[in-house]
């Protein structure tokens, strides 16, 4: 057996056909089963660890556990031996399933972070089968996205038990200890304790976390500084970071990410069983089924899973009203105006919520546990005028504070919306949503505060020691100053502020560029793209470019930001492709199930799923990238590829 194994060599009964992956440990090759005249995987480990009795133990394990389990979340592992030749060292090597698709990291860093119920949808079966996988008593002790593959279907399967042992086994050596993934270990893994299937559960919170908001939430430039960070449970709240993530998906990824891991959920069931609860108001019907219907369209398929949590969030809040649950019903129509900032039902919720409040004491109660979630303290200004009413607000560093502009009239007089703007910005993040970008883009910047005003509304002292607000100026030059605390009011008369307003010194931007791309202005990262919240800048001219995957495809503009103004820059950054077909087999093609001529049609250059009908009937299907050099040709024999 030569040391170096490559394609062309036979391992034992398998012939290797083509290299799909190499690793640390070991080359993963596609080979043909002589015996049994099938198509599998082979997972060759590198010839010089052999001698390495810990990285063999290691690879012992990944066959021994993995063969252990059946479940369709789960590899199915169909052989483990070793060859070699006289006087040399033999050479491992496992033999798997064949799954063709991407792994779940690839798929994410291709189409950026997953509607927050879709990746609850991927969460569910991951939890399946990490339940399995408990039952049999093997903890997997790595599942990141990198783990889990997208077959065929939209199947997900977990792969890689290298570090998977039985609970209660202890380790082959400290070093084995600290082995895996520092951003997804948890806490008492990084510490080098006992671990049990908990552990996993913490494991799947931050892949959770990460597909909700494109980022894992233990994040540091170096390893020991991410372990420190897991071993501290420091982290941004979700919905700090996606203000579309819903409260009840939040609090089952809080609970998986506690540091205790008792204050975790007791099992992978008790986790599957939460993410139903969750999914449950959407009606979104069996779970496979939805996620093959998600990974073969998923524009299609978001734009249902959108409706359905408008529909659901609305329903529950005007629920929530009913029974005087205010805060629940402000934090569902927060999330509906996330997903549509003008969605006139909500505002009109809204409006209600405002005249239903039972006084101020319920608005100051709500506004200030809506931005302890949202994670920090602003301030507002409050204008009245003949403006419409700020659909939400965004708590500093990005989190929600919801749409609670409307509210605020119920205790300053019902009579004048008002338009309310975040004057904070956190860590250079930008703290506005393009929902509360009316026209007070021209207000000075304030600070972050949870002190009294500085100027005090006229008003009367009320029995009881509390305070009354006299009356509501009308008019365009009347304002109001509020923090996040309920300002004092003395018996000072109100006072009229200079009817020039100040000139607009920063505009907003909002970069739609599409399906996905890393955004920069002025040279500067500034987040994936599309974004979800504009970028507060400077009136002037910008340069903004959008770099696009793995072709590298890139936009650049010049724009001119004027103040007090929004500006909306979108169109796709990938680059037209022009098809043409070789077929072999069938004598139709579908790409993103929808027919396309034979003679050649054009797409984008990205990954699609491409189906191939024969007699109206499907004989081979996948995903297919189609590359970026302007031109390819979909061919279906030996396999289904455009080249």
């Amino acid at each position: 057996m030569p040391r170096e194994i490559t394609v062309g060599n036979k391992v034992g009964r398998y012939q290797l056909l083509e290299q799909l992956g190499r690793g640390g440990m070991a080359v993963v090759f596609r080979a043909r089963d002589l015996k049994l005249d099938r198509d599998v995987a082979i997972k060759i480990m590198h010839a010089h660890l052999w001698s390495d009795e810990e990285a063999v133990a290691r690879f012992e394990r990944e066959a021994r556990a993995a063969a252990r389990l059946s479940h369709p979340n789960i590899v199915d592992v169909y052989d483990y031996g070793t060859v070699g030749d006289d006087g040399e060292d033999p050479v491992g090597y496992i033999v798997v399933e064949l799954l063709r698709g991407p792994t779940l990291r690839a798929y994410v860093r291709r189409q950026g972070r997953l509607l927050p119920d879709v990746a609850a949808l991927v969460a569910l079966k991951l939890a399946d089968a990490l339940a399995a996988a408990h039952a049999k008593g093997i903890i997997h002790r790595d599942l990141k996205p990198d783990n889990v593959m997208i077959a065929e279907g939209g199947r997900l399967v977990l792969t890689d038990f290298g570090l998977a042992r039985p609970e209660g086994g202890e380790t082959v050596t400290q070093t084995g200890a600290l082995l895996g993934s520092p951003a997804y270990m948890a806490p008492e893994q990084a510490r080098g304790a006992k671990v049990d299937a908990r552990a996993d559960l913490f494991a799947l919170g931050s892949v959770l976390y990460e597909l909700c908001t494109g980022r894992v939430p233990f994040l540091a430039r170096e390893p020991l500084a991410t372990v420190l960070l897991i071993i501290e449970g420091t982290y941004p709240p979700p919905t700090q970071q996606n203000p579309q993530i819903g409260r009840d998906l939040e609090r089952v990824i809080t609970r998986l990410l506690a540091s205790n891991p008792d204050d975790r959920f007791e099992d992978a069931a008790a986790v599957k069983q939460a993410l139903e609860q969750v999914l449950a108001p959407l009606e979104l019907g069996n779970v496979d089924e939805a996620l093959t219907r998600y990974f073969e369209e998923a524009g299609a398929f978001n734009r249902e899973v959108m409706r359905r949590v408008v529909d659901s969030s609305l329903a529950a809040a005007e629920q929530a009203l009913t029974t005087r649950d205010y805060p629940r019903a402000l934090s569902l129509c927060d999330r509906v105006l996330a997903i549509e900032p003008r969605h006139e039902r909500a505002l009109a919720l809204m409006k209600t919520l405002s005249s239903r409040g039972g006084g101020r004491r319920w608005l100051w109660i709500a506004a200030a546990l809506i931005l302890l979630l949202g994670g920090g303290a602003a301030v507002w200004t409050i204008r009245s005028g003949d403006h419409p009413p700020a659909a939400g607000l965004v708590g500093s560093g990005g989190g929600r504070a919801t749409a609670i502009s409307g509210v605020v009239d119920a205790s300053l007089g019902r009579d004048a919306p008002a338009v309310a703007t975040l004057s904070s910005d956190v860590d250079g993040r930008p703290s506005q949503d393009a929902r509360t970008l009316e026209t007070r883009l021209d207000a000075r910047p304030g600070r972050v505060s949870g002190g009294r005003s500085r100027r005090r509304a006229g008003g009367r002292r009320r029995a009881g020691g509390r305070r009354r607000a006299a009356g509501r100026r009308r008019g365009p030059d009347a304002r109001v100053a509020m923090s996040t605390q309920r300002p004092d009011v003395g018996a000072r008369k109100p006072q009229t502020m200079p009817r020039t307003p100040p000139t607009p010194t920063h505009g907003a931007l909002l970069i739609a560029w599409g399906p996905w791309c890393k955004a920069y202005v002025d040279g500067k990262p500034v987040g994936d793209s599309p974004q979800r919240r504009p970028l507060r800048l400077t009136a002037g001219v910008h340069q903004v470019a959008c770099r696009a995957g793995p072709c590298g495809a890139q936009k650049r503009r010049t724009i001119t930001i004027v103040g007090g103004k929004l500006t909306r820059i979108e169109g796709l950054v990938t680059d037209p492709v022009r098809v043409t077909t070789t077929l072999t087999r069938g004598d139709a093609v579908l790409i993103n199930r929808k027919p396309r001529p034979l003679s050649g049609f054009t797409t984008t250059a990205e990954s699609h799923h491409v189906a191939v009908l024969k007699g109206g009937k499907t004989i081979t299907k996948g995903w297919v990238v189609f590359p970026c050099k302007g031109r390819c040709t979909l061919v279906d024999t030996p396999k289904l590829t455009c080249r």
